[in-house]
């Protein structure tokens, strides 16, 4: 995203949204009152302004359903991504998984691909536990922190403030 184009969305929707630039002619010895003046007003607005918070939770679950759904796309064109998963999944300990966990996983990387894919895009809460420690992402290299940075600021984008 290019300089402009971040001045203007901090102008519509950061934290300029819904102020204005005023330039007006004032003696040279009140220009810092005047500066002064605009600061309080600017900080009294901005206290005033509703915060926008969102449940990190659901920031998390989006951004995992967002990961799957590249996933599913890659899994069109790189077959052999879910033998990895399987291999991955016999081989590794996943963190905390379960015994229950792990013939789920199992299960599921048996099924027809594109049964898969559309199994692991689905909003279910089933889905949403299952993709918390995939065996998909341990084997897919989206370990970039930018990318994963991405990920996350997009899914946070859409969600609803908490409480709203």
């Amino acid at each position: 995203m290019g300089v402009r184009e971040r001045i203007q969305r901090y102008r519509t929707t950061g934290a300029a949204a819904d102020l204005i630039r005023v330039e007006v002619l004032v003696p040279k010895k009140s220009r810092g009152e005047i500066l002064s003046l605009a600061e309080r007003l600017r900080n009294e607005y901005r206290c005033k302004k509703p915060v926008r918070v969102v449940n990190a939770e659901d920031v998390n679950d989006r951004a995992k359903l967002m990961i799957h759904r590249l996933l599913a796309r890659r899994m069109a064109s790189e077959p052999g991504l879910v033998a990895q998963a399987q291999d991955a999944l016999g081989s590794r300990h996943i963190e905390g998984a379960s015994a229950e966990y792990i013939d789920e996983w199992k299960r599921l990387l048996s099924l027809e691909p594109n049964e898969l894919r559309r199994i692991i895009t689905a909003r279910t809460d089933n889905m949403y536990r299952l993709r918390v420690s995939s065996p998909l992402a341990l084997v897919a290299d989206i370990e970039n922190p930018d990318f994963r940075r991405r990920i996350w600021r997009k899914a946070r984008q859409g969600l609803k403030p908490h409480g709203a």
